[in-house]
């Protein structure tokens, strides 16, 4: 927000710029004080805050909050150029505003396939990106949310950006790093299900199943226990005589599968309950191609 914008400051949409208003009185505003006499806040203020993040901290991610004017078409011009002479790959969200590289959705997400990139953001506070002392720890978002918002969105082209809200101490608060160290636990056994992969362009998910890929593996992951020692997949998916299958931290047990396709494209996997029984949260099965 700047009043020497004119109407509305730099406000936008559902966020209007405007001063804030006195704590104890609110019919008064408070006086404005982020004027810089003499200086253009977009080209000394503005412009300036990115050049330095670029070059002095080598950003690779330009990840803005702006949503009005700006200059990032002239900051463009200059980065990518000396990123590009240091070998680094650097990346700009829409915020910034000309030139956007990845769209931002937050607090919700895409319900489909987006063959553009994008990124959630959102808290594991359910109001808030900070720390709130007033949310109940188990207010907090489950790490069966967190992780199964992960395997969602990822199944979708998307990143999840997640902020833990530290306390004014840099603490974070114990509810939160235990949900975390079990998104972590599971990740360790099944994240190459996540990491590194693709969408599958026919369709992310079928019921409770997500679907990801890579050139050598398809994954297939449930977001629900398989019932009945089986994983059932009611749709086509890639997968031929000699491929082979496994539950992804099942153990000995979970490895080399017992699996056939039934009605033409039915795919059934037998699962041994004790494989089941080593995996909590989602259960990934990842299909290695007979190559």
């Amino acid at each position: 927000y700047n009043p020497d914008a004119g109407s509305g400051g730099y406000g936008f949409g559902d966020w209007p710029g405007q001063l804030a208003h006195n704590a104890y009185d609110y019919s008064k505003v408070e006086p404005y004080r982020g004027r810089l006499p003499g200086k253009d806040y977009l080209r000394d203020n503005q412009l300036e805050h990115m050049r330095m993040l670029a070059r002095d901290y080598e950003s690779e991610i330009m990840w803005c909050d702006i949503g009005g004017p700006n200059l990032t078409k002239e900051f463009a011009a200059e980065w990518y150029p000396f990123a590009e002479s240091q070998g680094r790959q650097v990346v700009m969200n829409n915020r910034c505003g000309d030139l956007p590289q990845f769209d931002t959705p937050e607090y919700t997400r895409f319900s489909s396939i987006q063959s553009t990139k994008w990124e959630t953001s959102e808290g594991i506070d359910p109001y808030c990106y900070a720390f709130n002392r007033d949310t109940k720890p188990e207010e907090y978002k489950s790490a069966q949310t967190v992780l199964h918002s992960l395997i969602d969105i990822v199944s979708k082209n998307g990143n999840y950006l997640i902020g833990l809200g530290p306390t004014g101490d840099g603490d974070i608060f114990q509810p939160v790093v235990d949900r975390m160290l079990d998104v972590g636990k599971w990740l360790k056994h099944s994240g190459e299900c996540v990491y590194g992969t693709k969408y599958f362009f026919p369709g992310a998910e079928h019921g409770p199943l997500r679907f990801t890929q890579t050139e050598t593996t398809f994954c297939i992951i449930s977001l629900i226990r398989p019932v009945d020692g089986k994983l059932v997949v009611g749709r086509d998916i890639p997968i031929l005589e000699g491929d082979k299958v496994s539950l992804l931290g099942g153990g000995k047990a979970g490895e080399d599968l017992k699996w056939r396709v039934e009605d033409g494209k039915k795919l059934v996997v037998d699962v041994p309950e004790k494989a089941l029984d080593k995996v909590d949260l989602a259960w990934a099965f990842k299909i290695e191609y007979d190559l």
